[in-house]
């Protein structure tokens, strides 16, 4: 690209040293003033530091003069350079000339408070069936708040790109899809049967064994049978040593029929990567990413609508706002006409 010169280098490999060279020798032969330099950094530390050796490099050059002018030059973050052309062209984008900056750490308070507002009751409950049914636990507790995190993710990417939600839940919900691409739906009544053989026969079982198979029994006999069931059940029933024993496991593929036995072990086993119906794992997945992706947006929603009653932008809404102020004609003209030097240390 014409007139673009760029350096790349390591921390701490001298780039900050490299860049006030290139700024004292132009500044010291006058090909421009300190007041047509714009120098972009990633924190204010570094542009306070940039700016002090800036100053110092050109006394040492013997430019006194121009080392005095130098607080005219527009050295700072990428977010106060970008405030500064927001506050001086406020009306030619539409926002208040007396807008509040939000920041980060007012951002995540306002999160944390506002969150609840946008999540119901049966979401609620939803999330906390997923929980159940997939046994999503630590330290042997289940992590009903396990969506959180993920909540926060996904408001993070949302607030801070531009990301086009309707089209990443569906590109979610494809890949789970991709995964879960079984169309067999679980079969109840080989289930039903099997569930019978078991407690008729279970009383008779080891110690060791009723307390390692009863959890199972107890789970298929619930309403709604989890996938922590069925894959405890199918582990059981595959295994080489199953908790039962092989002897018990033998009563019960007898009771069953050999047929009915093999078909419940195929049905177990395509249903674990099934999405036929909301309740198969793939469906529940595809529910959860629904209903975050559904908050995310109406808290998106929520907070743009906060932000423009309280005439308050983010750090977000400057880079968007600097961007759309760059395609106005009167902006352009200014800086092609005021500025000559643009420097970016990151």
């Amino acid at each position: 690209m014409k007139n673009i010169q760029y350096i790349n280098a390591g921390a701490g490999s001298g780039k900050t040293t490299k860049l006030t060279e290139i700024l004292s020798k132009k500044l010291g032969k006058g090909e421009f003033k300190p007041s047509e330099v714009i120098l972009t950094t990633f924190t204010e530390l570094a542009a306070s530091e940039f700016r002090e050796k800036s100053r110092e490099r050109l006394y040492k050059d013997h430019h006194a003069d121009v080392a005095a002018e130098l607080n005219s030059a527009t050295i700072g973050t990428v977010h106060s350079v970008a405030l500064r052309f927001i506050q001086k062209y406020w009306y030619l984008i539409g926002v208040s000339p007396d807008m509040k900056v939000m920041s980060d750490d007012d951002l995540q308070v306002y999160i944390s408070e506002s969150l609840g507002n946008y999540v119901d009751q049966e979401e609620l409950e939803s999330l906390r069936s997923y929980c159940t049914y997939f046994d999503l636990r630590e330290e042997n507790q289940l992590q009903l708040d396990f969506w959180k995190d993920h909540l926060l993710d996904i408001i993070d990417k949302v607030n801070n790109y531009d990301v086009d939600i309707e089209l990443s839940k569906a590109n979610s919900c494809k890949v789970v899809d991709q995964v879960y691409n079984s169309n067999t739906a679980l079969n109840r009544e080989l289930l039903n049967a099997f569930t019978q053989a078991l407690a008729s026969k279970i009383d008779g079982y080891s110690d060791s064994a009723k307390k390692n198979v009863q959890p199972i029994l107890d789970g298929l006999k619930n309403k709604t049978v989890t996938y922590a069931t069925i894959m405890k059940l199918y582990k059981e029933l595959t295994k080489d040593k199953p908790y039962m024993g092989k002897g018990n496991r033998k009563d019960l593929i007898s009771i069953m029929g050999d047929g009915q036995f093999d078909a419940l072990i195929d049905n177990l086993k395509a249903y674990q990567t099934s999405s036929v119906g909301d309740d198969s794992p793939g469906g529940m997945m595809k529910k959860v990413i629904n209903i975050l992706f559904g908050i995310a947006k109406d808290w998106k929603d929520g907070f743009n609508e906060f932000k423009t009653r309280r005439h308050i932008i983010d750090y977000n809404d400057m880079e968007r706002l600097f961007l759309e102020l760059l395609g106005k004609p009167q902006v352009k003209k200014e800086i092609e006409g005021t500025y000559k030097l643009m420097m970016e240390q990151m």
